[in-house]
């Protein structure tokens, strides 16, 4: 049986994603990695980057101290958008976006943790 081979080799941001200087830590960059490493098919085999120091979070959210990152998942109403899983129907996108945080999980370990939350996947390196 063939080895399923995960990961994109390209990463892209929104234009409003805005990074502060500490993003460019090991750590985070790790996070970013640890992704991109363990994505599934996605379209334009680009990782979209929704959100990172900027947008509405919670009051403790990883976000506001570089430490916390969203990627999309999801197309828009059926129309295919850069960064969306590749499937069959929103049911197995979303199956597939559990899967990924699960690999990106198990890849990350200790110190990065990674939720589904809605129409993408949330990582933050836990400190």
């Amino acid at each position: 049986m063939a080895r399923e081979v995960w990961g994109v080799r390209q990463v892209a941001f929104v234009p409003k994603v805005r990074m502060d200087l500490d993003c460019f830590r090991p750590e985070f960059l790790r996070l970013v990695w640890v992704f991109a490493r363990t994505a599934p098919p996605l379209n334009e085999d680009v990782m979209m980057i929704t959100s990172v120091s900027e947008g509405r979070h919670g009051e403790n959210s990883r976000h506001f101290v570089a430490s916390g990152l969203d990627v999309r998942f999801v197309d828009i109403q059926g129309q295919p958008r850069p960064g969306g899983i590749v499937g069959t129907s929103e049911q197995d996108r979303h199956n597939k976006a559990r899967e990924w945080r699960d690999r990106a999980q198990k890849l990350g370990g200790p110190g990065i943790q990674i939720v589904q939350e809605g129409d993408h996947l949330h990582g933050e390196l836990d400190w």
